[in-house]
């Protein structure tokens, strides 16, 4: 099933304390101008698998804002998402404040125009990554970007994602990361 926004609209905006799982589902071609979340604005709880992420676009978090809330990602696919102006972050996903889980996921052709973060962005917030991939990626600085938040990065693989400045793989700015087998 194949949900497309026509480059027009947001997909889904979650509210709080609202709990929603989505399986084999295709998320595509969502957009908001000046706004975050092009594809999914999530401020309560939601899983994600074995579904597509891809096309979308939006200031910050093209395919998901997370606000505070909490996202999990399992063997999912976001592709050719991006975050279109100089001041937002995270084409893939922003998380922001919130507790964000990914594992067995791919990530590939995401690019944050002029900032950090083309697959994933972390600001202040919890992140595991767990047997992922991440394959032609290009930001200003870092496939994944963490700006003083905790990150976990396990078993993952990062092949010819590049970068402006700041490193092709992971920023890291202020907080914990920690990378394993990666």
């Amino acid at each position: 099933l194949k949900l497309d926004g026509g480059g027009k609209l947001r997909l889904f905006l979650i509210e709080p304390e609202v709990s929603v799982s989505i399986s084999g589902l295709t998320i595509q071609h969502g957009y908001v101008s000046g706004e975050r979340g092009g594809g999914i604005y999530n401020l309560g709880t939601m899983t994600i698998q074995n579904s597509i992420v891809a096309y979308n676009s939006a200031d910050e978090g093209g395919g998901i804002y997370n606000a505070q809330g909490t996202l999990i990602i399992n063997n999912s696919i976001f592709e050719g998402n991006r975050q279109d102006t100089s001041n937002g972050s995270g084409a893939g996903i922003y998380n922001n404040a919130g507790h964000l889980s990914i594992d067995g996921s791919t990530f590939n052709n995401n690019v944050s125009r002029d900032n950090n973060g083309a697959a994933v962005t972390n600001k202040n917030g919890t992140a595991s990554i767990l047997d992922s991939t991440f394959t032609n990626n290009h930001s200003w600085g870092g496939t994944i970007c963490n700006l003083e938040g905790n990150l976990d990065v396990a078993n993952s693989l990062f092949t010819d994602n590049s970068a402006d400045s700041n490193g092709s793989r992971i920023f890291h700015y202020i907080g914990l990361l920690t990378i394993t087998n990666s």
